[in-house]
Order: structure tokens, then C-alpha cells, then sequence
């Protein structure tokens, strides 16, 4: 039995480089994961159980485009 079905996060993140999107899924009343949030640019901002954070999109495609092009500073 995975992690998931033991115990049921509150909320998960899906990050594909590739495809470049961020997505947001939360846990609703009734047990099921829907999208809250989700983005390609920009910044994402309040979400639930992590107040206060703010995911930089750009920066972190930034930071995908440095790791690829090998210049991972030591």
C-alpha cells in the first residue's frame, strides 16, 4: 500500500520541466484532490498549509535552464 492511501495529504504539488507547468492539488471536504492552483509563469501565492510562500515560477525555470546548461555552481 503506498504512502498516499495510509495517510492523506492535505495538498501536493505536480512540477514537470519538461512541460513547464506547476500545479496545486488539495485535498475537499469529501476526500478528493482538485486543482487549486496551477501556472506556466508568474508566481503562485497562499496556498493552503503553506501561508506565506510564494513559488517564483520564472526563477525556478531559470534555475531548470542553469541545471541543463551545466553550470552548477559547486
Amino acid at each position: 500500500m503506498g504512502v498516499s492511501r495510509r495517510k492523506r495529504f492535505r495538498s501536493y504539488w505536480l512540477v514537470d520541466p519538461e512541460q513547464r507547468t506547476f500545479e496545486v492539488f488539495e485535498l475537499d471536504a469529501d476526500g478528493r484532490y482538485i486543482h487549486a492552483a496551477g501556472a506556466t509563469a508568474g508566481r503562485v501565492e497562499d496556498m493552503a498549509g503553506c501561508e506565506g510562500l510564494v513559488v517564483d515560477v520564472d526563477a525556478m525555470w531559470a534555475e531548470v535552464d542553469r541545471l541543463d546548461a551545466g553550470t552548477i555552481d559547486a
